[in-house]
Formats: structure tokens, C-alpha cells, sequence
């Protein structure tokens, strides 16, 4: 069900026919899958609290001057607070650590009281769709929307998808005033392990086939990917949660300075990236669904130069090589 309510609020369906009809008539396609979602939801036993730990976080209001994140904050506190638990800033964004190639990292967390009633939760799923214009005028080259979690979730909090210790460098876009956050923290192996096997070989597909050098937009798509696998091989070898600038120096232990290599090659593109300021096609540039990510996926922006020489063909080499080991390491099969 989780998968389901993450494409649904991001408009973002599995089918080319559903993701066409999300284009064409957006509440009809967004009442079919709440109502879906619903009976799903309905048909769920709650469950009963899970094995893990507790954790108390207090989180800030978000203070960032960003016209993004305010134009963010303006939108949700119009059409969605009274539906989300809340909405969190996360990321280098978040920390106010802002880079060219930042992104828009952000969590919502939907009230239990939503799932129950389909026309709400389309309502509410389209306005947050809609929201996701606000992260591509951040970075055009974004490529995922909100991170969406069910309310429920707080009673087995699921490390896999995003740690507990992400929410210490986080800040809340929808109050004005500290919020309490007490949360049971779940680590599930399997899952773990799941989430890493997918994100390297999704890697090695990409630098195989050669499209991630197509464009700027399927290079970066490779580069924070990445970045992201050490985070997820803390997550595996250590059984616990990491921020993802901490894992860094926690992975590379494993491992000697030319097996590592591709990861520091990927971390001093990040800091090289060129500010992205061209004036673009508005209703394409910063339009989500369908229509937009095939223009993203599509435009010639090409990879600079620089890039294609620091990212070589020793370095994917090496990349390939350092995915094989941390897969050996952990004894994913």
C-alpha cells in the first residue's frame, strides 16, 4: 500500500495508461486510485506495536530564506495543512547547506483520517502533486517528488526507506512553533538489504547502457544515486539508520582508496555542478507528470566535458567493481 500512496501523491503510476490519464483528467485518475487506496486501507488490520526503539525528536520550524521553500510553505498552509500531520524540509536544503545541485528533499506525513475518506485523499494527493512545481523552479533536474508517509507510520518507523536520523537535520515547512515527534524505529534487513540491491543494480544498468551520460538530467539521476549507496550499505552492514553526509567516512573504511574512488569522483562532481539559471519553457521546465518527465528524460542538455573526463571509463570500472564488493560484503545474493 505504501508504494501505491507514494505514486499517488506524486502523481507518479506504474501504468503509461494511468500516468496518461493523470494527464488528461487528474481528479478522475486521483478518485480511482484513493478510492483503491481506501478500501485497501480499510481492509488493513492496524498493527500492533512492533520491536524497535523509541525515539523523541523536537524539530524546528523551517527559517530557510528560499522563495522555493516559501512558496512551498504558502501553498501547503493553503490547501493541505489540515490534512498532513505535517510536512518536513530534509537534505542539504534543509540544513541550509545549499549547493547548485541541491535539490528539494521534503517529507509529508498524511493523517490516518485521510485514508479513510477517498475524496479527501484526492483532493489532497492533487494539491501536493500540484505542490511539486515548487521543487523543479529549486532544481529542474530533479527526479522524485515528496517522500509520503501514512500517520500510522510513526508506530514503525521504516529505516529502509528514510532513517530517523534524517529527521535530526530536518525542519517543519507547516508550523510555526517546535514540534514534538515521538516515533518507533523499525529496521527491517530484508528490506534493507532490498532497498541497496535495487539502487546498484539500477547503478550498473545506467552506466552499462551508457544513458546516463544522454543528458545532464540521467547523468545526475546516476551521480545521487551513487552518493545515496554508501547510506544504504550503512544501513545494511550496521543494522541501523545514517544521515547521508555521515556515511561517507563510515563506508569508506571497508574498503581501500581505489575501490572508493567513484564515490569521491561522484562527491567532487556535486561540488562542481553548474548553476542551472537558462530560462526554460514554463508548463514544461516546472510541470510534473507524464509530460514533464518525458522533457526532462529528453532535452538535449548535454553532460559537460569535465564530467564526461572526471567520470571515465576507469571510474565506472571502478564503480562496478566497489558495488560487486559491498554486495559480497553484506552476502547479498
Amino acid at each position: 500500500m505504501h508504494s501505491e500512496l507514494i505514486a499517488l501523491i506524486n502523481g507518479e503510476f506504474r501504468s503509461s495508461k494511468q500516468c496518461l490519464l493523470a494527464e488528461l483528467l487528474p481528479m478522475f485518475a486521483s478518485n480511482r486510485t484513493a478510492r483503491q487506496l481506501v478500501e485497501q486501507y480499510a481492509s488493513l488490520r492496524m498493527a500492533s506495536k512492533v520491536e524497535g526503539d523509541n525515539v523523541s525528536i523536537v524539530l524546528q520550524p523551517c527559517k530557510i530564506r528560499n522563495t522555493c521553500v516559501q512558496r512551498m510553505q504558502v501553498w501547503l498552509d493553503q490547501y493541505v495543512k489540515d490534512d498532513i500531520l505535517l510536512a518536513m524540509l530534509h537534505g542539504s536544503l534543509g540544513i541550509n547547506e545549499v549547493v547548485p545541485y541541491s535539490d528539494f528533499d521534503a517529507l509529508v506525513i498524511i493523517k490516518d483520517e485521510v485514508l479513510k475518506d477517498s475524496k479527501r485523499l484526492a483532493r489532497v494527493a492533487h494539491r501536493l502533486f500540484q505542490s511539486r512545481r515548487f521543487m523543479y523552479e529549486q532544481d529542474p533536474l530533479q527526479h522524485h517528488g515528496w517522500f509520503v508517509l501514512p500517520e500510522q507510520a510513526l508506530s514503525s518507523w521504516p529505516e529502509d526507506y528514510l532513517p530517523v536520523e534524517v529527521l535530526r537535520y530536518s525542519s517543519v515547512l507547516t508550523e510555526s512553533e517546535p514540534v514534538k515527534l515521538a516515533l518507533v524505529s523499525e529496521v527491517n534487513t530484508k528490506r534493507c538489504e532490498a532497498a541497496l540491491l535495487r539502487m546498484s543494480q539500477g547503478v550498473k544498468r545506467e552506466i552499462t547502457s551508457g544513458t546516463c551520460f544522454l543528458n545532464l538530467y540521467r547523468f545526475k539521476s546516476m551521480i545521487s544515486k551513487v552518493l545515496l549507496i554508501p547510506t544504504l550499505y550503512i544501513q545494511v552492514r550496521d543494522g541501523r539508520g545514517v544521515f547521508k553526509r555521515d556515511s561517507f567516512d563510515l563506508a569508506k573504511v571497508d574498503f581501500s582508496a581505489k575501490e572508493w574512488l567513484p564515490v569521491d569522483v561522484a562527491s567532487k562532481i556535486r561540488q562542481q555542478w553548474p548553476l542551472l539559471n537558462e530560462k526554460e519553457p514554463h508548463f514544461l521546465a516546472e510541470r510534473p507528470g507524464l509530460l514533464g518527465n518525458i522533457w526532462r528524460k529528453k532535452r538535449r542538455q548535454p553532460v559537460p566535458e569535465k564530467f564526461r573526463e572526471q567520470f571515465n571509463e576507469d571510474v565506472v570500472y571502478a564503480l562496478q567493481n566497489l558495488i560487486r564488493l559491498m554486495e559480497k560484503s553484506i552476502e547479498i545474493q
